[in-house]
């Protein structure tokens, strides 16, 4: 039965550009369907294809069909498919002894999906930015699956690649596929995620020579990808946007894959966020982010493991350190100590302008560390722009920021949150908080006109600014790599 009709996609089309998204799909669509748009994309000139779709087992021959018309259109520029959920119904209960025909099931309609991923990419001797995300599907591509898909983009000028998809240890890379160990010098944007396995991934990496974006997530690395990390590093000298994101990382020796970065003379992100990093790996860290190779703009050290004495070695390394703007620690476990370093930190690196620390502490602060964190926020020499503060406080320490907040010049964006929205003093401190940030005047808070009874000092609050959408002020050349990194993946009409 049809859900879509033909002048629908003919509205889904613009400049060349088909959307699915302009469709307004409110459930899966239906073989038929696909039938439908299959027929009606081989009869139209397109430069680019965006698809996302929601996939069940009954519609997924559906998508064999639209994959190979897709397949057929080989003047394309840009190729969008995504997978945004994918519905499977087991016929028996979830029990070892009676899911092996369900596990089956699931797995033909997971193939079939990734099948089609590969049948789409026949033919595209033009294609330049292509993205891939089946994540929602949970097997393995093959290695004959990446190699056929490697075959099929040899020839493809690609500029960006973004691939969400798991492979099989041993799998091809299947973007850089060159002759005679050729140089790839057309690809400047990779990001390979749910990738699972990391050895012959990045040993096809190797080849690449103009990246500028490089994404690494879930690679179960082992030591000697470190050396291959080090050969890309030093093949492609313009990198500046690097991610090596949930690997594990910091269960390795990490003291070359840091002494590698040294190399990366242009490299202004980095995000090392859930790599298993702790006091193992913070020396390496250190080394690095205190020599004058470092030229980092913003650092993202999120949920990994790293302690209080480990955070303040780190701020230690970034005190003389002249570019970086961002900072990110979110949920490490460096407590009072930890946080004392950071705002020591941020008190003598005026360059600091972004500080992102949240759910640092297991149980609250204390109220010194609240009270040195206020002085540093109410201070005139305040250069802070943004700050992240998800924390549990008591109303005592809410009262003590948000005096600080509504007294600061310089701060365009606050990020708190509040676990007891029923509760007066926090909505008073929020619309504080909101208005000042919205009209950033000093003023006397009215949370200091409000007493407090015994019994509130302990209720667990935080704010939560409306400023979450409100955008930075651009800090410097790396809110420049933040647009590239954007634009990387293709913007359809």
């Amino acid at each position: 039965m049809l859900q879509i009709t033909l002048a629908e996609c003919i509205q889904a089309t613009t400049d060349g550009v088909f959307n699915t998204n302009k469709l307004n799909l409110s459930s899966p669509l239906s073989t038929d369907d696909f039938s439908l748009i299959a027929e009606y994309l081989r009869t139209v000139p397109l430069k680019s294809i965006y698809c996302t779709l929601e996939i069940t087992e009954e519609n997924s021959a559906g998508l064999v069909c639209l994959a190979k018309a897709i397949s057929e259109k080989n003047n394309l520029e840009k190729l969008h498919f995504e997978v945004s959920e994918l519905f499977f119904d087991r016929y028996l209960p979830n029990v070892p002894i009676l899911n092996i025909y369900d596990n089956y099931r699931m797995n033909k309609l997971n193939n079939s999906i990734i099948n089609a991923v590969v049948m789409m990419t026949e033919d595209k001797p033009k294609v330049e930015h292509l993205n891939i995300n089946i994540e929602q599907v949970n097997s393995l591509a093959s290695n004959s699956q990446t190699k056929e898909l490697a075959r099929n983009l040899r020839n493809a000028p690609l500029i960006s690649c973004e691939i969400a998809m798991g492979m099989e240890k041993g799998s091809q890379f299947p973007v850089i596929y060159t002759r005679k160990n050729e140089p790839n010098t057309t690809l400047s944007s990779v990001k390979l995620l749910s990738s699972i396995y990391g050895t012959d991934l990045l040993n096809h990496l190797k080849s690449a020579t103009a990246l500028k974006i490089l994404v690494l997530d879930k690679l179960q690395l082992e030591t000697k990808d470190l050396t291959t990390l080090n050969r890309i590093f030093t093949s492609n000298p313009n990198l500046d946007y690097f991610a090596l994101t949930k690997t594990n990382l910091g269960q390795l020796d990490s003291d070359l894959f840091f002494q590698s970065l040294k190399g990366c003379a242009n490299l202004k992100i980095l995000d090392l966020s859930d790599s298993n990093l702790n006091l193992l790996n913070v020396s390496a860290l250190c080394a690095y982010l205190s020599s004058p190779e470092c030229t980092l703009t913003e650092l993202d050290l999120s949920h990994n493991t790293f302690m209080g004495n480990d955070l303040h070695k780190i701020a230690e390394a970034l005190t003389s350190n002249q570019s970086i703007e961002k900072l990110i620690v979110d949920e490490n476990y460096i407590e009072d100590k930890g946080l004392t370093s950071l705002i020591n930190l941020c008190k003598e690196n005026k360059n600091i302008k972004t500080l992102s620390i949240s759910k640092v502490c297991r149980d609250k602060p204390s109220d010194e560390t609240i009270g040195q964190l206020a002085t540093l926020i109410s201070s005139p020499e305040c250069q802070l722009k943004q700050i992240d503060f998800y924390q549990s406080i008591s109303a005592n320490q809410l009262q003590m920021l948000t005096k600080a907040i509504t007294s600061n010049r310089t701060l365009s964006s606050v990020h708190l949150n509040y676990t007891m929205p029923n509760n007066v003093q926090g909505v008073l401190c929020q619309t504080e908080i909101e208005g000042h940030l919205n009209n950033p005047q000093p003023t006397t808070t009215a949370s200091s006109a409000h007493s407090l009874d015994n019994n509130d000092e302990d209720d667990v609050l935080t704010v939560s600014s409306s400023s979450l959408d409100t955008p930075l002020t651009p800090l410097s050349e790396h809110d420049a790599v933040h647009e590239e990194v954007a634009s990387s993946t293709p913007a359809f009409a």
